[in-house]
């Protein structure tokens, strides 16, 4: 099998997945974000090469990272995203854990500073948020964090945002 052989089975896998998934995850997303069903999707063509974009892009630019506990959360991840949201008011792709691998939306990603805690609770895990130069993005995470305290271990929830790029980190110093 060559390599475009290779590349078009991988695809073909890839738009099989996305077929059985995609529907009840947008119609989950569509209820906070109604742009969502209509945004344009990167064509599964190109994943490959968005992938690897991103993997390379986010890794060169200073970052700010947040962690805290999910009962402590919402107020300030809320100011933090309310601070980019000349950012996010405006087209960004646009994906969450369990498609992120598989589909991009390219939309206007406004919705993201109030309905954050929604998307993560369809996903469960995290949502992406890139702007179209790729030079600048967020992630937001939902998971456990796990700690010892007086010989006893324990665990809670927590909500983690990161935010790099050239502009946006520089957005929440203002």
């Amino acid at each position: 099998m060559d390599d475009n052989s290779r590349k078009l089975l991988r695809i073909k896998k890839r738009q099989n997945l996305l077929r059985r998934m995609l529907p009840g995850l947008l119609a989950e997303m569509a209820k906070f974000a109604p742009a969502l069903p209509h945004a344009e999707a990167v064509p599964m063509e190109d994943m490959e090469d968005l992938l690897m974009r991103l993997r390379g892009e986010g890794s060169l630019y200073q970052a700010k990272v947040s962690r805290m506990a999910l009962r402590e959360a919402p107020q300030p991840i809320y100011r933090m995203l309310h601070a980019l949201r000349t950012h996010l008011d405006g087209e960004n792709y646009f994906s969450i854990s369990q498609l992120h691998d598989l589909w991009f939306a390219r939309v206007n990603t406004g919705f993201i500073p109030e309905r954050f805690e929604e998307m993560l609770r369809i996903d469960g895990k995290r949502l992406w948020v890139y702007d179209t130069t790729l030079r600048n993005g967020l992630w937001i995470d939902q998971g456990e964090d796990h700690f010892r305290h007086s010989g006893r271990t324990g665990y809670e929830w927590v909500y983690e945002l990161c935010v790099w790029g050239d502009e946006w980190p520089l957005a929440l110093l203002a």
